[in-house]
């Protein structure tokens, strides 16, 4: 039994364990395989879906020894199965009527969603457009009334 054996160590990815900063980053890495060497376990905890987080950093599976909790909480993914082992997702009926009552209140807005292949965005507006996030994520646009057959996520409540 290693000095962490039986601790599980999160981090959030975007500007905590991964900030752009090629030095901070490397120090991480070998902080987290430290931990890992020792008997801890490490875990990614973020808003992105997975193919999202592998753009960024494309060895984040093996980084990860615990399942990583991705799409702010709604989706467990074990990187080593390659299997999703939870997804919470939002009722469609509900989800459309939530839309149209934000779409009538501002209709200008620029929303998006997680959902099983990537985020999906109902308007492709400006800041969606030339954002910094613009090529981190795959922007699928949908109409307002063809989100019938989609799955979206939600936060799980602990």
């Amino acid at each position: 039994m290693g000095k962490f054996t039986g601790i599980l160590l999160v981090s959030d990815f975007d500007g905590t364990f991964y900030n752009g900063i090629n030095d901070g980053y490397k120090k991480n890495l070998a902080e987290i395989e430290r931990f890992k060497s020792c008997g801890g376990l490490f875990a990614f905890a973020t808003g992105r879906d997975y193919y999202s987080l592998l753009r960024l950093e494309p060895n984040a599976g093996n980084i990860a020894n615990a399942p990583i909790i991705l799409a702010n909480g709604s989706r467990l993914y074990d990187a080593r199965t390659k299997e999703y082992i939870l997804n919470y997702t939002i009722n469609i009926k509900l989800f459309s009527e939530f839309l149209e009552i934000i779409y009538n209140k501002y209709p200008d807005i620029g929303i998006r969603f997680s959902c099983k292949n990537g985020i999906v965005v109902n308007v492709l507006n400006d800041i969606l457009k030339t954002g910094p996030r613009r090529n981190s994520f795959p922007g699928y646009i949908f109409a307002r009334n063809a989100v019938s057959g989609t799955r979206f996520f939600k936060r799980r409540r602990l």
